[in-house]
């Protein structure tokens, strides 16, 4: 039978007890031995290719998930690839090399042994998402399997939802989730995880503001006002921010309209607010975002008009005059995106 470790993986190397394959560009090869007279007390030997499978072909696999492919099982390069993979699992997909191995046979993978790979990965699937490789490999399962085949990924995921947003894969993990998965319980147990406690941290947190983006877009209205709501203290500050401008600006565009219109009411009513981010680097798109709420734009026009002399010295300010002077009376014409 076919059998693999860590250690025979480098190079990105299957080895088999009858065969070994490789990774070649986007082919997988069966290479041999071949030995070579050489001078010294060792033999020396070169690897031979004798056949190869083109793991990422469009034109010769098809590339459904749900898909049985047929033909492929008689494959003898591809058959035995597939079970040496599936016999190293897990293991197989914390390293570099293995991971990379299988994804590139994920990408014409039956749905059948997409099923197979995920199993594989039950019981291990909190260190795979911590992983800076097997993350991928749960990406690409949430993407290409229906719900009840990948569940198991957010139930073995609870517990450790606030963590999981602030690490750089884990919230990559939780952003898939929110868009493949956002109904299941067990997602939405992990994103109220996330969500308590200080969920302005989140938003200011370089990976954890992703996921309060993906919240905003995919999550239940609740998770959403949630957001909102825990940003109206921090307006001033969170609009200058480098992560949370992001989740401001998108906050009033997603959010529900009067958390929407209650956040833009915040950033506009003290005086100079307006101009005062229009002439920051980061807080010129919380600027756009207000231009785009019908019942606020009217007075973001106005003093952004009223302060145009000192816009037109700053390099951010004077992009926002350009954009409305370009599009004279087109934000007012926006239908409104679940905003204000």
């Amino acid at each position: 039978s076919a059998h693999c470790t860590l250690a025979s993986l480098s190079r990105a190397t299957l080895r088999t007890s009858s065969m070994a394959f490789v990774v070649k560009n986007t082919f997988i090869c069966e290479v041999v031995s071949e030995a070579l007279d050489a001078p010294g007390p060792r033999p020396q030997q070169r690897a031979k290719t004798v056949h190869y499978w083109p793991c990422c072909s469009a034109e010769t696999l098809p590339q459904a998930a749900d898909s049985d492919a047929p033909g492929r099982a008689e494959e003898p390069a591809y058959a035995a690839t597939v079970g040496a993979i599936l016999d190293a699992m897990p293991a197989l997909a914390f390293d570099g090399n293995g991971c990379t191995l299988v994804q590139q046979v994920l990408e014409s993978a039956s749905g059948e042994e997409m099923r197979q790979v995920a199993a594989s990965l039950r019981g291990s699937v909190r260190l795979a998402a911590h992983s800076p490789y097997a993350h991928h490999l749960l990406e690409h399962l949430l993407h290409h399997l229906g719900i009840e085949d990948t569940s198991f990924i957010a139930e073995e995921l609870k517990g450790g939802g606030r963590e999981l947003a602030l690490n750089e894969f884990g919230s990559s993990v939780l952003c898939q989730l929110l868009l493949f998965s956002t109904h299941d319980p067990s997602t939405e147990q992990l994103i109220e995880e996330v969500l308590s406690g200080d969920t302005t941290a989140v938003c200011h947190h370089k990976h954890g503001h992703k996921v309060a983006l993906a919240i905003l877009e995919h999550g239940s209205p609740r998770q959403r006002s949630q957001i909102c709501v825990s940003l109206r203290g921090e307006v001033p500050r969170s609009s200058r921010h480098r992560f949370a401008a992001q989740v401001v600006a998108e906050a009033l565009l997603h959010g529900a309209a009067e958390d929407s219109h209650s956040l833009a009411v915040d950033v506009v009513c003290k005086p100079g607010a307006v101009t005062s981010l229009a002439c920051h680097c980061f807080g010129v798109q919380v600027v756009r975002s207000l231009l785009r709420l019908p019942r606020i734009s009217g007075a973001v026009l106005q003093e952004l008009n009223t302060n145009g002399h000192k816009l037109k010295k700053d390099k951010f300010g004077a992009e926002i005059m350009m954009e409305i002077g370009l599009h004279a009376g087109a934000f007012n014409a926006l239908a409104p995106c679940g905003g204000a």
